[in-house]
């Protein structure tokens, strides 16, 4: 089981932290154990709290370079 720091920040909604991991160099598209994406993780979170939306945004506005493919073929959109 492993995961990156920007994983953590973009799955417990803090859009600072995912802001300054971004600007810092932090892959955006960097998967999981399970295949999962920040992104994967902000849109899972938004889809639970409204107020989680602008994080999911501003990961789609950094967003994956290429297709990336989830091992379980779910879609962050």
């Amino acid at each position: 089981f492993f995961r990156f720091p920007i994983h953590y920040a973009s799955a417990n909604v803090h859009h600072i932290c995912v802001s300054a991991l971004l600007n810092s160099g932090s892959v955006v598209d960097i998967q999981d154990h399970a295949g999962c994406t920040p992104l994967h993780l902000a849109a899972a979170a938004a889809a639970e709290d409204d107020a989680s939306k602008s994080t999911s945004s501003y990961m789609l506005q950094a967003v994956c370079r290429g297709v990336i493919v989830h091992m379980e073929s779910l879609d962050p959109i």
